[in-house]
């Protein structure tokens, strides 16, 4: 598709995390929208600048990611079914008390529905 053909008022940038935190998810989910650490300008310009553009209003644009606690595997299941009822392709659990680590961590993990060729030929024959 030609990009001038996109509405790129659909398009969301969403804010799921601070990797320059030090602190466990739990405690970076915390920060999110609010100044940390004023030593590390960019960080700071960024978080601030959400401040300015979120504050406790919704902006067209930027959002902070929705984070659900899990109370047991039946509310996973559950909230997980909502999201791909929704068209989500899944949901992505996380540790608390996991510190940042960039790339695959033990400290996530993606949860979705996995359609293999063969199941979705299956179904249309």
């Amino acid at each position: 598709m030609h990009t001038s053909k996109i509405d790129w008022t659909k398009f969301k940038y969403v804010v799921f995390d601070v990797p320059n935190h030090t602190g466990t998810y739990s405690q970076r989910y915390e920060v999110l929208g609010r100044r940390i650490h004023p030593f590390d300008h960019f960080l700071f310009n960024f978080i601030s600048k959400l401040e300015q553009l979120v504050g406790n209003k919704a902006h067209p644009y930027i959002q902070l990611a929705y984070k659900e606690k899990c109370r047991d595997l039946a509310h996973m299941e559950t909230f997980f079914q909502d999201v791909i009822d929704k068209g989500g392709e899944g949901i992505i659990l996380r540790d608390p008390e996991a510190p940042y680590q960039p790339g695959r961590a033990p400290g996530y993990l993606k949860h979705k529905v996995l359609f293999s060729f063969l199941s979705i030929r299956n179904r249309l024959i």
